[in-house]
């Protein structure tokens, strides 16, 4: 698995290519078309979201032997005040998205990835720093929380 961060100098390495590359990836793997309304109407926020996470290294990349992208997972740690600036529609993310004891993971799209890889690494990156965890679930129309990170790995 591949994670995006940034070279010596500061620049983010390639950021650009690696937003489109991760725009087509979910365009073409969302089924129900869950994120395409708001991706079209926020494109701005939403290509500004994945930049960010790029830009700290809070998104995992699974690869196949080509280099394709097989599965994707974003995730943003904050602390319990910043839980409003949170928007799944707009594509909103509060000011700081690197520090805090909850996980907020806004998207992961798996098409021929392994997703027990990417709650393995989750969990191994947080399992003593973060108390809880938390995403939108689009089929259900709801908020899914565990307030314990081993929980994510096992669901």
């Amino acid at each position: 698995m591949e994670s995006m961060g940034n070279n010596t100098d500061g620049q983010t390495t390639g950021c650009w290519e690696v937003v489109k590359e991760i725009d087509r990836f979910i365009v073409n793997n969302d089924k129900n078309k869950r994120f395409l309304e708001t991706r079209e109407n926020y494109y701005w926020n939403y290509t500004l979201h994945l930049s960010r996470l790029l830009k700290v290294n809070q998104i995992i990349i699974q690869r196949n032997s080509s280099g394709g992208i097989i599965g994707i997972c974003g995730w943003i740690l904050i602390n319990k005040n910043d839980e409003r600036y949170i928007n799944k529609i707009t594509w909103a993310l509060p000011k700081n998205i690197s520090s805090g004891d909850i996980v907020y993971v806004p998207f992961c799209i798996v098409q021929g990835g392994n997703i027990y890889k990417i709650r393995r690494e989750l969990y191994n990156k947080f399992k003593d720093t973060v108390k809880e965890a938390f995403w939108f679930d689009v089929k259900h129309g709801n908020f899914r929380r565990f307030k314990n990170i081993r929980e994510v790995v096992y669901v």
